[in-house]
């Protein structure tokens, strides 16, 4: 426990895992970064830092495009006397594996429709690079240029129609989006989560559910209904820590690393605050769901 919101990809045949870590009665949070072997067991372990010093940075989304590792990040940025404002900002930058180095940073925080929105989606169709930073109430695309090394955004899509909502709350982003192999190239997967307010006496109750996205039309389709996680809550040490994160007003799914294995994906997810979990789905299962709605 207290692997919070792992994230997993594959970069050069390498698989890597980062997630959050620390005592979580003291808030000691940190970010790791870790490589897996075949078998999803670590073999290396760095902390993750930021070469521009700002250590309050979390959630981190691992991705892979051509000859780098990037890392899109959550961060509280500084105020004027040098202390954490307490809005959240969207960071990206090249991860350097060797060292756990966040390189070339480039802040997208001027970039969100909402102050608290660190939810974005990347993906990479050939040698370009997108963000997904809203599915709802209207989709918007940005492309991410590379000028001498620095990321450059640039705005490539906002829609003008109001995305069709979903019965389980508006929905948020999640994991980078990944192409299936049986699907042709413009139809991109990925799992993204929303929350309803006082759902099953919570304050919040999460759900989860694949999208795909058409880059070329910009169609957005969604799963009808939210899937559902049979991960065991009822630890003693599981439940004292959930009362501490969040006094059980919330429950918590939260969908963050994704990567192809085994004819299908691999997702990671956070869970309460507390842990992490993955699941695996077949590809002919995800594009069948789409083939019903």
């Amino acid at each position: 426990m207290l692997e919070i919101n792992a994230s997993i990809a594959i970069h050069q045949q390498r698989i890597w895992c980062t997630y959050r870590a620390g005592d979580l009665f003291n808030y000691d949070a940190r970010t790791v970064l870790t490589e897996l072997n075949s078998e999803f067991q670590p073999i290396s372990e760095t902390r993750l830092v930021a070469e521009n010093n700002n250590t309050a940075f979390e959630d981190v989304r691992l991705f892979s495009a051509g000859q780098h590792l990037l890392a899109l990040y959550t961060y509280l940025p500084y105020d004027g006397d040098g202390s954490w404002k307490w809005e959240f900002g969207v960071g990206v930058g090249y991860v350097d594996v060797d060292s756990g180095m966040i390189k070339n940073q480039q802040s997208l925080r001027g970039l969100s429709k909402r102050a608290h929105e660190k939810n974005w989606c990347p993906y990479v169709l050939g040698d370009e690079i997108f963000l997904i930073t809203d599915w709802d109430p209207f989709l918007r695309v940005l492309k991410l240029g590379r000028v001498d090394g620095e990321i450059i955004p640039e705005e490539v899509f906002q829609s003008t129609e109001r995305t069709v909502g979903w019965e389980y709350g508006e929905l948020r982003g999640g994991t980078p989006l990944l192409q299936s192999p049986h699907d042709g190239e413009e139809w991109l997967y990925g799992f993204v989560h929303s929350y309803l307010h006082y759902y099953k006496e919570f304050t919040r109750y999460y759900f989860y559910t694949v999208v795909r996205f058409n880059h070329y039309t910009k169609v957005v389709e969604y799963s009808p209904k939210p899937f559902e996680s049979d991960y065991d809550t009822s630890d003693e040490i599981y439940q004292d820590l959930w009362w501490y994160s969040n006094r059980k007003s919330l429950k918590v799914i939260f969908p963050i690393g994704i990567m192809q294995y085994d004819d299908g994906v691999i997702v990671s997810f956070g869970m309460d605050d507390v842990t992490s979990v993955t699941q695996h789905f077949k590809w002919d299962y995800l594009i069948g769901l789409f083939s019903k709605t």
